[in-house]
């Protein structure tokens, strides 16, 4: 007759290994025991982390022998992907006849195994550094694009391949997400999250208005995706909240402060190979443009609010340069209303950068051309057509020593005053060879031309759309040009 039985003992054991495989289930290995306690509950010295009950250990062998003269244990084995640990739990059940030699757990009881399971389950996930027992997966990780750089240059795919599960970092998780078995269609999520605590005094040298010195808070937040189908296709978009409290300071809460929700990146990427050491990638939408030092266009990080544009990109690839012509319009910062880009302020050229090859040193050389709509320098006015030829060189001497020198001429026009103007910037730095520290002097030289009297022809500098504060101070005073 088919009967129940009583319930002696309810066990749960955590093992060391992920693996179970009968008869004797020994590749289990032993119970997970990091602080090195002692078998039983009830031990002075123990219990270890695997043991529910003395009852439970003193049928430890046979339960999972499942002997057919003893006890019986059936269980519920759960093995958790990726990490090296068992959980087993179990009725233990007093000995018995039953009709077909095989013992029946009843319902509730298996509800209450299910239960202890998952609660089992969650406990390990919460705790992954605990429970594993092998070396974590070494990996390596792209350098994070934070600062004055630009998050879509992280390249992810490095993790294809890797159980990211088994790595030292819980966010490689999210940092590629394959959704094929062949992994060549991925995501990888980003952000940031900034707080900034800023204090001035005597602000604009006192003559700021509503307040000259004033402490306020600058905050900002960006969530990135990344999509990639195949190697040939790909999504990028990044959303954005830039705001800042109580600033009252002159200028207030400024576009250079305040964007409350808007999109900062969002384009479609088409790479088309063109031979073994050649490809053109053509990228078209919102974006974020670096060329070369930023010292005429970069992202201004510093500034709460970071620079963007609408436009189309191409990056040639041949051998180990890389030429990219480029056309933009500049994103206009709405504050608390989507943004826009503006046909009257507008950024296209070509930046070419590569190994100089009969020199041990890198160039740059670069036409960049600017297209607005009214400007003024100096007391002329009007329609701003200039164009900037360029070229940096940079480089190492020796083991020690570094240089790099950057060079521009200007020319166009400003209403019907024509342009004439130029910049130079150069740096001769020696790291001093401090182990563990490796701290560098530099000596820096920056000249911008300006205008000796007002009207007429315009020899100020533009600078463009640069990231200056690095160079030139974080109080925006000067810049390359008078």
């Amino acid at each position: 007759m088919n009967r129940r039985l009583p319930i002696v003992a309810l066990a749960l054991h955590v093992h060391t290994v992920g693996k179970c495989a009968p008869p004797a289930f020994t590749s289990a290995g032993g119970h997970f025991n990091p602080l090195s306690k002692k078998h039983g509950l009830k031990n002075p010295e123990g219990p270890h982390a695997g043991i529910c009950s003395d009852s439970v250990q003193r049928q430890h062998k046979r339960c999972h022998n499942r002997s057919s003269g003893g006890e019986a244990m059936e269980e519920n084995r759960a093995v958790v992907c990726g990490q090296s640990c068992e959980i087993n739990v179990g009725i233990v059940f007093n000995r018995g006849t039953v009709r077909g030699g095989r013992h029946r757990m009843p319902r509730r009881c298996r509800a209450v195994a299910l239960a202890l399971a998952l609660q089992s389950l969650l406990l390990y996930g919460a705790l992954p550094a605990l429970a594993q027992s092998e070396k974590p997966v070494e990996v390596k990780r792209p350098e994070l694009q934070i600062g004055n750089a630009v998050r879509y240059d992280e390249d992810w795919s490095t993790l294809k391949g890797v159980d990211t599960s088994k790595t030292d970092d819980f966010w490689d998780r999210v940092k590629f997400i394959p959704f094929t078995a062949d992994q060549s269609v991925w995501l990888s999520i980003g952000g940031q999250v900034r707080e900034r605590f800023e204090y001035f005094n005597q602000f604009n040298w006192g003559a700021s208005a509503p307040k000259r010195s004033d402490a306020y808070l600058a905050q900002r937040i960006r969530l990135n995706t990344d999509l990639h189908v195949t190697p040939y296709f790909r999504l990028f978009f990044e959303g954005w909240s830039a705001l800042a409290w109580d600033r009252d300071l002159q200028g207030g809460n400024s576009n250079t402060f305040v964007d409350q929700a808007d999109l900062h990146n969002g384009f479609a990427e088409v790479m088309i190979p063109l031979r073994d050491q050649a490809s053109v990638t053509l990228r078209g939408g919102r974006q974020e443009l670096i060329f070369g030092a930023q010292r005429l266009v970069g992202v201004s990080d510093f500034t709460n609010a970071r620079r963007s544009f609408d436009g189309a990109t191409g990056i040639v690839q041949v051998g180990d340069w890389t030429i990219t012509p480029f056309w933009a319009d500049l994103m206009i910062v709405r504050q608390y209303r989507w943004n826009n880009s503006s046909t009257d302020q507008q950024l296209f050229g070509i930046y070419s950068t590569g190994p100089a090859h009969l020199l041990p040193m890198n160039l740059d050389l670069y036409y960049l051309g600017v297209n607005n709509q009214t400007e003024t320098f100096n007391g002329t006015s009007g329609r701003e057509k200039r164009h900037t030829l360029g070229l940096r060189t940079w480089g190492k001497i020796g083991q020690n020593w570094d240089f790099e020198f950057e060079g521009a001429g200007q020319f166009g026009t400003v209403g019907s005053g024509d342009i004439g103007a130029g910049m130079v910037a150069a740096i001769l730095g020696y790291t001093l060879p401090v182990k563990d520290l490796s701290p560098r002097v530099y000596l820096e030289f920056d000249y911008g031309s300006g205008d000796k009297k007002p009207g007429g022809k315009v020899g100020t500098f533009n600078q463009l759309y640069p990231s200056a504060h690095g160079y030139l101070g974080y109080n925006d005073f000067i810049g390359w040009q008078n």
